[in-house]
């Protein structure tokens, strides 16, 4: 058999082997090289590298029959090579690919078990075509089209008249802007179109053989058997018998640093990106005079034009990688296009006059025209390969072209499309499915550790300090040590000196005594004692220094003598401290102190707090922290509650202790970028929001949040991804969109412009996507208390809003709350009013909160936390019987609100206040029952005792004292209680606790006086 090899790029030849032949069939060494030159200067021709592969045609020369001038060839087989790899820095690409048979070729294709047919070949370049530096700079973007479903009925015509095409533009640099097409789609069933997987096509149409049009390692899943994401949103027409027609092309498009930044800043301006799908017929060529090729008609009529608007806003994300999804294709108007991508007119008409692309159309006509399948060029029989292969190549193809242009259609077919084009895509309502793919994201995403390393810059980390004694204490406590050390040498010695006669010994005083000067003697004598002064001396040194701060000498004799005399007290009686330790035999400690726990000390602060007792809670707040400075929690609790009281600066220092403490605690973090957004220090927020998400992709409130600082950077992209993503981590939003029909969102996208891009899917490249959490952010009850509980069924920016109002954060939550209100539903809008009404309460602006409170019951009037804050409300606006009658209607309620604790100790004193003493009792109790308190005792043992129950009114004083022993006003009441018992110390000791706590109470101290003059006991002053 004789044979050549033809090697093509696109549609330029780059030559031809010689003529070989092998008897055998077996082996081959064709040994041909041939150039393909590239400008690296040249984008246009960068990208054709990538989106043209190199072509290799093995043809055979047929045997010259009788009466025939030339011989003969047959095209047998194809295989392509991509040349990708040599815009990535490598200089050589070694190949031994199978060569595929063409349909036409004489050979059929071998068995499956058998040995195919290759060609080896290497690819070379003297040096890396692209430095390091432009390789790291330029990026490659893939436009995958994989079919359009439910087409019209007259638009998926067999005819073989027909091409189908997709059109888009395309940047190739910073001004420069051409068009793309994909010229080879195919109509088919729905069945034949949802077979997967399916391997990508390159966009050629010169390339006959099947298996050399398939890009190598790609494959499309199917897109429409329910295996995917996006085939949820699949028109269900589709799956009924309406014909598709399918592309499953992949074009690569080369971006340097200036189309990068071009194509970056053209969907920043305009975010949907247009796609068109038309049809046209098969380019005819004239011919001249005399017989030559002129050229092509100029204008290729253009059929059923669509355009579908791709929302490609996706790919400015942090990390984002692909935008894959669904898009219905609607009529094409140049009105509508200027409107939604301000573009003056579309590309089709560009992309159809385009010389390269003409040239692949021209040869579809041979594949699917009735021209006969062997492909016949002459070629004389002595002729020689040609030095110039480009024109070889040429020649060759507009020999086919010119056998192409003496056919005749059949013209009987009508189009339907043409007569009413606005209609069909409407009706049919046709969808494409496309994906856009970026091999290196345009906006880069901090990694958790560039995250970490950015917040330890901000707010450096603090580490356990270990626990030491300083100063006078540890002076004391070296005393102490002395003290002991001497105690057991003379206990020692003592044993020593009588063990002899030790069981003999007189136990009378006579005999004591001589004992024990028998023992000075000896420690006299010894100089035993003089070392005992020595070992004592520096200890008590340290304890002048440390803990009298004596460094100087004394004035007069006078004050050296008082210090001595005061110094001789302090150390006899840490001597005996010690002594009574080691002399002591009982085995039980001491008593317990008691230890009031952190859980409860916060309780205090906040029952504190709503009773307005603000400095009592900052105390309350501080010995939480004194308890364990370690504890990003306490920092928490005493920001927030600065934070209520209006000092924000000591609010942002608590919070930045609490991530020092703890650099990944999830609500310091946040509470800390929502102080950098009430500043406008936007940069740091967002960095400090960025780690929270990394840690927990899964935290709504971080991407809510970071949502409101994109807004106020006017990034109005990375708002929407924010929001977006937050609103996908919502669990009631989930819980409720589960629980509601699926709508095809491309169906919606028709009533809806905000919706005009389609659904599609976003791929980030990020670490942690692969481990989210199953379930969303778990609070614990302390923070349910602290922030309420979340509203129900709400959507993101409503629960943000509702956790920054209860934070006492207006000017972020005002934000937060203007961008719920402008996706509103029926549904959220009792919360909506109830927020704003809080939100109004916050900066005292009772006539616009009583409005919207109003508002809110009118929607729901079932919602138990609109009648809690509206009692609230008219409890601040000092109209008591109104917040009583607000406050019983919540406690009616079957479901508790959020605010029951608060309600109860409210409306508890409102009952006290009016004489009720038996309801105020009653509050009381159910206010002891979330958590007592020393107010809530308090408040109980008041109203026993007016009530004349004066065993439960001491027994819940009592308590009260237990868990805070500092209130006066608990012990002017147990004074009250036991003088009405007629317990004279119990009154007395009480009466004088309280005077020592500086009781204010004018009112209950003329009580106590009158208890006292009636009692005639009870002031010990007197």
């Amino acid at each position: 058999m004789t044979s050549f090899v033809r090697v093509e790029h696109g549609s330029f030849g780059l030559g031809e082997s010689p003529y070989y032949e092998d008897a055998h069939c077996s082996l081959v060494e064709y040994n041909f090289t041939c150039k393909l030159e590239c400008c690296p200067d040249d984008v246009i021709s960068l990208d054709n590298l990538v989106h043209k592969p190199l072509l290799l045609s093995v043809f055979e020369v047929l045997p010259k029959e009788k009466k025939q001038k030339e011989r003969s060839v047959v095209l047998i087989g194809q295989l392509t090579v991509d040349l990708l790899p040599l815009l990535q820095g490598e200089t050589c690409i070694k190949s031994i690919s199978t060569i595929h048979p063409t349909p036409e070729s004489p050979i059929k294709l071998p068995p499956a078990d058998s040995q195919n047919a290759s060609l080896e070949l290497m690819v070379t370049t003297s040096e890396p075509l692209l430095p390091q530096e432009h390789i790291e700079k330029c990026n490659l973007l893939r436009v995958t089209v994989e079919a359009a479903f439910s087409v019209p009925d007259g638009y998926a015509s067999a005819s073989p008249q027909y091409i189908y095409a997709i059109a888009l533009p395309m940047p190739v640099s910073s001004e420069k802007e051409i068009p793309l097409i994909m010229a080879n789609g195919v109509p088919q069933s729905f069945a034949e179109c949802k077979a997967s997987p399916k391997p990508k096509c390159w966009p050629q149409r010169n390339i006959r053989a099947a298996g050399a049009s398939h890009i190598q390692g790609t494959l499309i899943e199917s897109t429409c058997n329910g295996h995917s994401q996006e085939s949820k949103e699949f028109p269900m027409k589709a799956e009924m018998e309406l014909n598709c027609i399918s592309w499953y092309t992949e074009r690569r498009c080369y971006l340097n640093s200036g189309a990068a930044a071009s194509l970056q800043k053209s969907i920043a301006d305009n975010r949907l990106w247009p796609v068109e799908i038309f049809r046209t017929t098969v380019p005819v060529m004239g011919k001249g005079s005399k017989g030559k090729v002129e050229k092509m008609e100029e204008s290729l009529p253009i059929s059923c034009h669509g355009v579908a608007f791709v929302d490609m806003a996706s790919l400015l994300y942090p990390g984002a990688q692909r935008v894959h999804g669904v898009y219905q294709v609607t009529p094409y108007s140049d009105t509508a296009l200027f409107e939604k991508t301000n573009r003056s007119c579309g590309v089709a008409r560009d992309a159809l006059q385009t010389e390269g692309e003409i040239r692949c159309l021209s040869v579809l006509s041979t594949l699917t025209s009735g021209v006969p399948r062997q492909a016949v060029s002459c070629i004389s029989k002595d002729e020689k390969p040609p030095r110039d292969a480009t024109s070889k190549a040429r020649t060759r193809n507009m020999t086919i072209v010119k056998q192409t242009s003496e056919l005749e259609f059949d013209g009987g077919e009508s189009v339907s499309c043409i007569k009413a084009e606005t209609q069909p895509y409407l009706e049919a309502e046709t969808y494409i499915v496309l994906e856009f793919f970026v091999d290196k994201p345009f906006i880069h995403k901090r990694t958790t550790e560039e995250l970490t390393m950015r917040v330890s810059e901000l707010i450096p980390s603090r580490s356990a300090l270990p626990k030491k004694i300083y100063g006078a204490q540890e002076a004391v406590q070296s005393f102490h040590a002395q003290i002991h050390s001497i105690a057991d040498m003379l206990i020692a010695k003592y044993h020593d000196m009588l063990k002899e006669d030790a069981d003999g010994l007189p136990n009378d005083y006579k005999s004591q005594e001589d004992r024990k000067s028998k023992l000075f003697y000896e420690f006299n004598s010894s100089g035993a004692y003089y070392a005992f002064k020595e070992q004592l001396k520096h200890s008590i040194i340290d304890i002048v220094r440390e803990k009298y701060l004596k460094r100087t000498t004394f004035k007069d004799e006078d004050e050296l003598h008082v210090f001595l005399s005061d110094l001789y007290v302090f150390l006899m009686d840490e001597t005996h401290i010690v002594l009574n330790k080691i002399m002591s035999t009982d085995e039980s400690s001491s008593t317990p102190i008691q230890q009031t726990t952190s859980i409860q000390l916060r309780n205090f602060a906040k029952d504190a707090e709503i009773l307005g007792h603000n400095e009592l809670a900052i105390k309350y707040l501080q010995e939480v922290l004194l308890q364990d400075k370690m504890d990003p929690e306490h920092w928490i609790d005493y920001g927030l509650f600065c934070l209520r009281t209006g000092d924000a600066t000591r609010a942002e220092e608590c919070f930045r202790e609490a991530v020092a403490v703890d650099q990944n605690n999830v609500l310091g973090l946040i509470l800390c970028g929502v102080m950098c957004v009430m500043d406008e220090r936007y940069e740091e927020a967002e960095i400090l929001l960025e780690k929270v998400t990394s840690e927990d992709p899964r935290c709504m409130l971080a991407w809510t949040v970071l949502g409101l600082v994109y807004t106020g950077q006017q990034n109005n992209i990375l708002a929407e991804l924010a929001f977006s993503e937050a609103q996908q981590t919502n669990p009631a939003a989930a819980i409720e969109c589960s629980a509601q029909p699926v709508v095809d969102p491309a169906v919606k996208s028709c009533d809806n412009e905000q919706h005009e891009g389609g659904s599609s899917d976003v791929y980030v490249n990020t670490q942690d996507q692969n481990h989210r959490p199953q379930e969303g952010v778990t609070q614990d009850e302390s923070k349910r208390e602290r922030f309420g509980t979340p509203p129900r069924a709400l959507n993101s920016l409503l629960q943000a809003s509702n956790f920054l109002v209860e934070a006492h954060v207006p000017q972020v939550a005002e934000r937060a709350l203007s961008c719920a209100a402008l996706e509103l539903l029926d549904s959220e809008r009792s919360e909506y009013h109830l927020i704003l009404g809080k939100l109004h309460m916050l900066r005292g602006n009772f006539e616009q909160a009583e409005l919207h409170l109003n508002k809110a019951s009118q929607h729901d009037h079932k919602n138990p936390d609109t009648w809690a804050f509206m009692g609230h409300l008219y409890y601040k606006m000092g109209r008591p019987s109104q917040a009583q009658d607000c406050y019983e209607r919540t406690c009616s309620f079957v479901e508790d609100t959020s605010e029951i604790h608060t309600v109860h100790l409210q409306l508890a004193s409102i009952y006290l206040r009016d004489g009720q003493f038996k309801k105020a009792k009653q509050m009381y109790l159910l206010a002891c029952k979330s958590y007592p308190s020393q107010f809530s005792c308090l408040g109980a043992g008041i109203a026993c005792y007016r009530l004349g129950q004066l065993e439960e009114a001491e027994d819940a004083l009592s308590e009260a004292n237990f868990l805070d022993n500092s209130n006066a006003v608990v012990w002017g009441y147990l004074s009250l209680v036991c003088l009405k018992a007629g317990r004279r110390m119990e009154a007395e000791q009480s009466y004088k606790y309280a005077v020592k706590l500086h009781l204010q109470d004018d009112g209950l101290l003329a009580e106590i006086a009158q208890a006292q003059v009636d009692a005639g006991f009870g002031d010990p002053s007197y």
